[in-house]
């Protein structure tokens, strides 16, 4: 539990823990005030903003607040009057910025041929350092009114992860532009700067996961985890999973290996992660999905179509799923299932059976093309049979004319929606409903 002592002219918040390998007490520190108007302002209406933040930096561990605050009221004498806080700050920035600048200072092509090595070898880092450096002076005169005060330096001393949001969004926009080279290269730099910041290794793991290293993507994805699972609260209820921003890197680091897993075929582990998603993070409906597609591959027709029926009015995708599953069985219900799975995704569908598909022109287009990509991969287990009943009935589905019919007037209705006309949404959810499919698959060659 947190104490307060006094160190010299400061008060400081520290905390004790017991090392498991020599027994011993550790004590860090989590907070310092610096003067006596700052711890004032913590006893006084700034008292939750500070709360905030330190339970952020430190989530795993308990303030009794009402005996610290108790305790810093009681040694208020032992503060000085003021402290310049700037002065803290402007030192730090100033020691690592002139450091910097005096490894880019010496590193000259056109006096030391290595120099230009290690400065192209450190292209994309640089690149990223130049951009955010312009992006810093570019806001840096912005009007205080709207940053909000702060006197303390308690935002600037304590962020959660170091990682601004500006920073973190250039960088994810370069791995969504397929750069993933100047991506991974960036987030790399961020989690060597950040060794806290776990969203970081699970980009990481999907720039590795989009360049087919999958080793590494499991890698990154188990760092994720580990790293993430330290950052919040030991208690949270089951229903605030990932309603709690804490717990989202540890969830996404178990979605995504248990994904990666299936990919290389390791189905046990992947099914024992989505158990744990099931019951430690209350997370049913990934655990479910990813329990469709091991299932799929794995030969549990029936357990896949019960997984994936139950996901599809939340991921059209998994009307594939669904529906291949269905035709292994030999229901009749397969072929009005990937009817619908078609109108969801047509150029998905089109990549499944080998089809040629246009270059996309519009992000809906390219997130069906990705909808395909990840239907190839997750279910690789399945598709490296010879013969595939429900891969013919896509087929025949395809070829149909009642289909192709649909899909044009489903463009048709999108066309409208996009150029806002009444009543264009609506007639899209009903040229996808299940009625309107089990319509049109009726007559389908090879149901």
């Amino acid at each position: 539990m947190p104490f307060v002592r006094v160190r010299g002219h400061q008060l400081a918040i520290l905390h004790g823990s017991r090392t498991a390998d020599t027994g011993t007490v550790d004590q860090k520190t989590l907070f310092t005030f610096y003067s006596r108007a700052e711890a004032e302002a913590a006893l006084g209406p700034r008292r939750h903003e500070l709360e905030h933040i330190l339970e952020d930096r430190h989530p795993r561990v308990r303030f009794d607040w009402d005996n610290l605050w108790k305790a810093v009221g009681e040694h208020l004498r032992a503060l000085p009057d003021t402290y310049d806080y700037g002065d803290r700050s402007r030192r730090r920035f100033q020691g690592g910025l002139q450091a910097f600048a005096r490894e880019l200072l010496l590193a000259d092509p056109r006096m030391q041929p290595q120099a230009g090595a290690l400065v192209e070898e450190h292209r994309c880092e640089l690149q990223l350092l130049a951009w955010l450096i312009k992006w810093r002076l570019e806001t840096a005169r912005e009007d205080d009114r709207f940053r909000g005060a702060d006197e303390f330096h308690w935002r600037f001393e304590a962020p959660a992860d170091g990682v601004s949001v500006d920073a973190e969004e250039h960088a994810v926009g370069l791995y969504e532009r397929g750069q993933y080279a100047e991506a991974e290269r960036a987030f790399r730099l961020f989690v060597a700067c950040f060794p806290s910041y776990a969203e970081g290794h699970n980009y990481l793991g999907l720039i590795a996961l989009a360049q087919h290293r999958t080793e590494d993507a499991v890698t990154e994805f188990r760092v994720t985890a580990e790293k993430g699972r330290r950052l919040f609260p030991k208690r949270i209820p089951k229903d605030s999973w990932w309603g709690d921003h804490a717990t989202r890197p540890y969830m996404r680091g178990l979605r995504n290996l248990a994904l990666t897993l299936n990919r290389l075929g390791r189905y046990d582990e992947a099914l024992e992660l989505c158990d744990t998603l099931e019951k430690e993070c209350h997370d049913d409906l990934t655990a479910d999905a990813y329990r469709a597609s091991v299932y799929l591959n794995t030969g549990r027709y029936v357990e896949a179509a019960e997984r994936a029926l139950r996901l599809v009015a939340i991921w059209p995708d998994d009307l594939f799923v669904a529906g291949f599953a269905l035709a292994e069985c030999g229901d009749p219900g397969a072929a009005a299932v990937l009817v619908r799975a078609v109108l969801h995704h047509p150029r998905a569908a089109q990549a499944v059976v080998g089809g040629r598909v246009p270059k996309a022109t519009s992000r809906d287009e390219w997130l069906d093309d990705e909808a395909g990509r990840a239907l190839r991969e997750n279910l690789a287990g399945w598709f490296g049979a010879k013969r595939r009943p429900g891969l013919t009935l896509l087929r025949a589905v395809l070829e149909a004319e009642s289909t192709r019919l649909a899909l044009a007037e489903l463009r048709q209705a999108e066309d409208a929606w996009r150029s806002n006309t009444p009543g264009a949404l609506s007639r899209i959810q009903q040229l996808r409903e299940a009625a309107h499919a089990e319509t049109l698959a009726r007559g389908i060659e090879g149901r």
